[in-house]
């Protein structure tokens, strides 16, 4: 007769044989030092010895000790799990003995009755089933904990195993005592070696019985929460026909006021028969809320469920795991809306405070009755006093029910929060794993059949249309519905009356400085879209009132909305390509041939492309295998050749497609991204018939998305091109106008030359910042709008985030707190860098267009102000990309200070003129255009930079002058505030002239000029007796500076005739000579 074990038999006997087997390894070791020995020998080492062999025998010394300690803690563990080894049966028996019996049964007698005791018994059921869930969670990583650890186990084992024996170099030159301590530290590392091995052997043996352990727990803790979730649901259900019976003992105490009550009486009974009201409804309300609060925790606790289990799928690796992923995606509801609960619960609070008022207020009339109620006989106080106590206990308990809704209506939040949480974790799953997942099975020879069954199981569906459960909620009122719609239809039918009558007249005026608009294009821009608007509307409005409790909500819903999509898209996009007149062709300078066939291409693509996407959605809806694997497939191969056949049709147009680049790079040819768009849609043509459809549709959508956005950016571009072109020539006419202004006054005045204004706009800089201000603000858009659609999708975008580069403390209001700069710090650092430079270099222009071209500033004035916020936003953005790096201003400002002090004695000459030129900006004591004259150099300024100024001489030649000059030394400007300037000339007329006569001929000759200012008036003074004249000065006034030197020049003309007609003399220097010769006979001394 053979003799069955029992499990528990089993491993006694397993146990047992251990540890005979672990005994007869311990009994062959050899004896090791102790620990002691080991630190006694390192204490004996001198520490300031430092010979090779004396740090060589100190090493073996610390390695022996640490690998005694070691085996030390080996052995301990090992002890311990032989324990739990033996104890492992006892508690499993114990286990099953107590999954085995029945669940008591919760007593609720003592508690069914009374209220208050129930309601304690509520919290406390509650908070053991929270415990009891915190429990079951843990078991449940516990268990998955076990299996992890398993494999983890047996791999360190088998590489523990093939590892070689320690050994260590026992040459016989060393000396003794160290050949003896490395002998030592070799059988230590060896027993250790072999401890570690037994000790993994043995969690190997106790991890299959600790995983059962688990298992048994997390069953028993299973059946706990059930349980407790049972009992919480019959004592809420007892509470609340607790809470109606008090409510009805209640209100039946508030009985109707009789007719012929006093009118103080009658009118205290009316507020209880309303305050009765209220009572019902807030304990109707409770009823509800609890229900509510039992269904959000139901709902919790299944995506939870859901949860752990789809993420155990993935990590076995389960095949076909898609449609589990699918439907688990599809069971993930928008996120509950808090605002609505929070709303409530202040409400609750607000009318809560109020009736505390109340309370208090009725207690003072009962206590104290009005004079009213006082003058009335006894039997009517008595009768008050009742209608009083009646109204006191009608109020606490609204109190006491308002007090309850707040705690339930709290608790529903804070499970809303979890849920919104649970969702947020669960739909990131389904995002990281989704799309890479097979949808179904790579397409075989049943495809026909599967065909006709899932044609089928579609009949069967659409069945289900005509359900008693309506498809629309209602909420909506169906007049609106069709309201809304029919108005954007009127609007849209006059617009497009409007654009007819008027698209013609536009273009013709287009070029034309006077009457051409930039407004009618955004016309023409906005225009499309609520042309557009009315079947998109309609469709968004039926999207918001479906029932999600009909059967064909979920291929409905997503329909609608691609309804929406594909009809806006398309109709937009229509009315922007119209030709001749419409927006790209006339406006934005789009071929009309290429306008032509985009406007066919993309409306044939749309209304194809639109019912079969529409098919796909609800194979994909019905949830139906063999429907979404036959049916599904061919809709979705049958798009992406419909999408293959546009692309084809731009490969043949790409021509006018590469004439939109003035001057194409290799890397702007359409050929090559459309050929790149032919072989991606082949390549998704591939992944439908592998069976990846869901990651094929989703890829095919990211990339329309891209396509969208990148036909957006470009008419972005197209539209600041054409207003930059639109205020360039306003700019430009209105210089003309002024220039011709300046030379129909010249020629009033008789002048040669017009006079040159200095303070003109250079449109050719101006243009050309403003292009490339363009330019980069169009792809920071691309960039910015690519980031958001394929920044989630791209996770090698994320790895930047983890490589560290280093560390720093940055200041939070906690404290200074560690974080790490990572490669995307530095280069979003970068990116800032770079773009407040070319900001900085290009802003100016289009301030210049926008702001100060509109504003009558006196010459130099804009320059001053672009130059400003060009070296505002330097700073600013150096700051900005520095702190990107870790660089806080707190801790720059002492290196700055340091840096200052440095740069103020070796760098101060730049620093005062980058100072000076600050000054300059500032108190414009020179502007461009202005005439100065600084030491010996006098010119126009043509420019003020924040080192030097620049200025133009009298020769033509630029002088660079420090900005220091200008604030130190003396400065002459000549037309800071009045261009008048004083002409002296200085007359000498030869001895015995006529002194008043010379007076008279020299005012005489101002008179006569022209451009000599007649206010101030010219004067003539006599004003020295000269060597050989007698001098005059002629002192005249010019309006400009230019003036001085041609009318220095007249004058001395006509004085020199004037005086050659009077007769005048103008004197000329006199040397008297006086010669002494000696004579022949006088000799020298």
């Amino acid at each position: 007769m053979v003799n069955t074990l029992r499990p528990t038999q089993g491993l006694s006997l397993l146990f047992g044989l251990l540890l005979f087997i672990f005994a007869g390894i311990n009994s062959t070791q050899a004896a090791l030092p102790a620990s002691s020995a080991i630190a006694s020998q390192l204490e004996k080492l001198k520490p300031d010895d430092t010979s090779p062999s004396t740090q060589a025998l100190r090493e073996a010394y610390e390695k022996t000790k640490s690998a005694l300690e070691s085996l030390h803690d080996l052995e301990q563990r090992t002890q311990t799990l032989n324990e739990q080894i033996a104890r492992q049966p006892e508690e499993l028996q114990k286990l099953r003995d107590q999954l085995a019996q029945p669940p008591q049964e919760l007593d609720l007698s003592a508690a069914i009755n009374d209220v208050d005791h129930l309601e304690q018994q509520v919290i406390q059921t509650k908070a053991e089933l929270v415990q009891q869930e915190q429990l079951r969670d843990e078991l449940d990583k516990a268990v998955q904990k076990n299996d992890e650890q398993l494999i983890n186990l047996r791999a360190e084992l088998a590489h523990l195993k093939q590892s070689p024996p320690p050994s260590e170099n026992l040459g016989s030159d060393l000396p003794d005592n160290l050949r003896e301590a490395r002998r030592t530290l070799e059988e230590v590392l060896t027993q250790e070696q072999a401890k570690r091995a037994q000790t993994l052997e043995l969690e190997l043996l106790v991890l299959p019985g600790e995983n059962e352990l688990s298992q048994l727990r997390l069953a028993l803790a299973r059946r706990k929460v059930s349980q407790l979730s049972d009992a919480l649901d019959k004592m809420q259900s007892a509470l609340g026909r607790q809470r109606r019976d008090e409510l009805e003992s209640t209100l039946a105490s508030v009985q109707p006021a009789p007719d012929d009550l006093p009118e103080p009486l009658a009118k205290v009974s009316q507020q209880n028969q309303s305050d009765s009201d209220v009572l019902r409804r807030l304990v109707r309300d409770l009823e509800t809320s609890n229900n509510r609060q039992r269904d959000l925790e139901s709902r919790l606790s299944q995506i939870g469920e859901r949860y752990r289990l789809v993420q155990q799928q993935l990590e076995l690796d389960i095949p076909q795991l898609s449609a589990d992923l699918h439907r688990f995606a599809r069971q993930l509801i928008r996120p509950i809306d808090l605002e609505t609960t929070r709303a409530d619960i202040s409400r609750l609070r607000l009318a809560k405070l109020n009736g505390d008022r109340d309370l208090l207020n009725t207690k003072q009339l009962k206590a104290d009755p009005p004079d009213e109620v006082k003058a009335l006989d006894q039997d009517a106080l008595d009768q008050y006093d009742r209608i009083m106590e009646n109204r006191v206990r009608l109020l606490e308990q609204i109190q006491q029910s308002r007090q309850q809704l707040i705690n339930v209506r709290s608790q529903m939040l804070s499970t809303q929060q979890q849920i919104n949480e649970q969702l947020q974790q669960a739909r990131t799953l389904v995002d990281q794993h989704l799309l890479w997942q097979p949808t179904i099975a790579p397409i075989s020879g049943q495809w026909l059949s599967d065909l006709f069954q899932g044609l089928g199981q579609l009949r069967d569906r659409l069945a289900e249309f005509n359900s008693e459960i309506s498809l629309l909620r209602g909420q909506l009122p169906f007049w609106l519905v069709i309201a809304i719609p029919l108005l954007l239809a009127v609007l849209s039918v006059m617009l497009r009356r409007y654009f007819k009558a008027n698209r013609e007249r536009w273009h013709d005026n287009i070029g034309r400085v006077t009457q051409d608009r930039f407004s009618r294009t955004l016309k023409l821009l906005v225009g499309a879209p609520i042309i557009a608007a009315p079947i998109p509307v309609l469709a968004l409005l039926l999207h918001s009132d479906l029932n999600p409790a009909h059967p064909l909500h979920d291929p409905i819903s997503p329909l609608l909305l691609v309804i929406a999509a594909f009809v806006f898209i398309a109709q937009c996009i229509r009315g922007w390509l119209t030709t001749p007149y419409g927006l790209l062709s006339a406006h934005l300078d789009i071929p009309v041939q290429l306008c032509r066939i985009l406007n066919r291409e993309v409306q044939i693509l749309c209304f194809v492309s639109l019912p079969l996407l529409a098919g796909l959605i609800i194979a994909d809806g019905i949830e139906e295998q063999a429907l979404l694997s036959s049916g599904g497939r061919l809709l979705f191969l049958l798009l992406t050749l419909t999408l293959t056949r546009f692309w084809w049709v731009m490969w043949k147009t790409s021509n006018a497609f590469n004439q939109l680049s003035s001057e194409p790079r290799w890397w702007q040819d359409s050929r090559l991204w459309i050929g790149g768009m032919i072989g991606f849609n082949l390549v998704m043509f591939g992944l439908g018939l592998a069976g990846f459809l869901f990651g094929a549709l989703f890829l095919m959508l990211i990339f329309a998305v891209v396509i969208l956005q990148v036909a957006l950016v470009f008419m972005f571009y197209r539209l600041g091109v054409r207003w930059l072109l639109v205020e360039e020539r306003r700019l430009a006419f209105k210089q003309a106008l002024e220039k011709r202004a300046e030379q129909l006054a010249a020629r009033e005045n008789q002048e040669e030359e017009a006079p040159v204004e200095e303070n003109y706009y250079d449109l050719k800089t101006i243009s050309l910042q403003t292009r490339t201000l363009l330019k980069i603000s169009s792809i920071a858009l691309l960039v910015l709008g690519l980031w958001l659609t394929m920044g989630d999708a791209l996770p090698t975008l994320h790895i930047l985030d983890r490589v560290p580069l280093w560390n720093t403390y940055q200041s939070t209001p906690d404290g200074q707190v560690l974080e790490a700069i990572t490669l995307a710090d530095i280069a979003g650092g970068l990116l800032i860098l770079g773009l407040t430079l070319l900001a900085a270099y290009n802003l100016p222009g289009l301030v210049e267009l926008l702001v100060l071209r509109h504003i009558n500033l006196t010459p130099g004035s804009n320059f001053a102000i672009t130059t400003l916020l060009k070296y505002s936003l330097i700073l600013v953005g150096t700051m900005s990309g520095v702190s990107q790096f870790g660089l806080e201003w707190s801790k720059l400002q002492w290196l700055v200070a340091a840096l200052g002090v440095g740069l103020g004695f070796g760098l101060q000459e730049i620093v005062a003129n980058f100072v000076s030129g600050i000054i300059l900006l500032f108190e414009k004591p020179i502007r461009i255009g202005d005439t100065v004259t600084i030491g010996d150099v006098t010119g126009n300024v043509s420019r003020i930079q924040i080192r030097a100024t620049t200025l133009v001489d009298w020769d033509n030649k630029e002088v660079i002058i420090p900005n220091k000059t200008f604030i130190t030394e003396r400065l002459i400007n000549w037309s800071l505030t009045d261009a008048t300037t004083r002409i002296v000339l200085t007359v000498g007329a030869a001895y015995g002239s006529d002194t008043q006569k010379v007076k008279e001929l020299l005012i005489q000759a101002a008179e006569e000029h022209p451009e000599v200012l007649e206010d101030p008036e010219p004067s003539a003074y006599f004003r020295a007796f000269g060597e050989s004249s007698l001098d005059f000065d002629l002192r005249v006034y010019v309006s400009r500076m230019e003036d001085r030197i041609p009318v220095t020049d007249g004058l001395n003309h006509r004085i020199d005739q004037l005086f050659k007609d009077a007769g005048i003399e103008i004197a000329f220097p006199q040397l008297d000579v006086h010669l002494f010769r000696t004579p022949p006979n006088v000799t020298k001394s």
